[in-house]
């Protein structure tokens, strides 16, 4: 497997082959010197490039301090399907997406839409670690971190993949994801920003949109495909892993706000290899009521947590 220093940063990239194209991902740190546990972290659901390059300088698209993170762990991070690693940013959206059309909105690459299902991730998620374990600098040990979208597929990957050590969850939802358009509106409504017709109205529309996509459900232009394969019931695949989990959400996070639950179904199961952390009043990405991110206090309890259960 060939490996290459990204040029104005302290990455490797690496490509390998997969059922869909080829696949590509970094190494944040470029030492290998070191022999250390690998780290995966899964971003979420955008066609976000793993690095962005301005006039001035480059940024490695992580929202933490990577290279705290490196100190422990090598860090991996795999692109989205059909997003280059690397762009500059007048190639993106102003959400930071790869988009082949700026006078277009959502002109994200045909196949990127095509690929953007769990399966495809879970594979490629598969032949990555495949790929590290044989890393000279890897000490055998891979563990995951997944965010949102990353959860879902670090999930799954745990489930199946035996070289998987432990995984942490992060604003994770458990229970699919179309029903947090619902649950979204169940708030509104219980905070009075919509009335009860409608919020009955909303339903309705939720409803019939589900139908529709039902209908369809591999159209990946209108992200049908997307939308059926990742809200699924992930509890079977938390309750087949017997490796430690820890669950990491905010409070204020409607899409993880049913982790809480979790504890009840392990409990009924058995099973003690869960850990569940919830941040109070924190949202999706880790902000607190006054707009602070705290994302480097949640990766360094992962971190801390990682290395208690190695």
């Amino acid at each position: 497997m060939a490996q290459t220093p990204v040029s104005g940063t302290d990455c490797l990239q690496f490509e390998i082959p997969g059922k869909k194209g080829s696949i590509q991902f970094i190494q944040v740190g470029a030492d290998t010197s070191a022999v250390l546990p690998a780290l995966i972290f899964l971003q979420g659901s955008q066609p976000v490039p793993l690095i962005i390059g301005t006039d001035e300088y480059k940024h490695v698209v992580l929202p933490f301090d990577y290279q705290k993170v490196a100190e422990k762990f090598h860090l991996f991070v795999i692109a989205m399907p059909n997003t280059p690693v690397e762009a500059v940013i007048s190639a993106l959206d102003e959400n930071s997406c790869f988009v082949i059309d700026h006078d277009e909105p959502n002109s994200y690459d045909p196949e990127y839409l095509r690929n953007n299902v769990l399966e495809n991730y879970v594979e490629r998620t598969h032949r990555v670690i495949d790929e590290i374990v044989s890393l000279n600098h890897i000490n055998g040990q891979v563990h995951m971190a997944g965010h949102s979208q990353g959860a879902k597929i670090a999930a799954v990957v745990a489930s199946e993949n035996p070289d998987v050590k432990s995984v942490a969850l992060l604003a994770f939802n458990a229970f699919g994801r179309y029903d947090e358009r619902i649950r979204s509106d169940r708030h509104a409504l219980k905070s009075s920003k919509i009335s009860g017709e409608q919020y009955q109205q909303r339903l309705a529309d939720h409803y019939g949109r589900w139908q529709h996509i039902q209908q369809d459900p591999d159209d990946y232009a209108s992200g049908n495909n997307a939308w059926v394969s990742f809200s699924i019931d992930y509890l079977p695949f938390l309750l087949k892993t017997d490796i430690p989990l820890w669950v990491g959400y905010g409070t204020e996070d409607i899409s993880a706000e049913n982790c809480d639950l979790l504890p009840l179904h392990f409990i009924s199961a058995g099973k003690e290899n869960l850990q569940l952390k919830p941040y109070a009043g924190w949202d999706h990405n880790f902000f607190d009521n006054e707009g602070t991110m705290h994302w480097n206090t949640v990766m360094e309890d992962v971190v801390e947590w990682l290395k208690a259960v190695e």
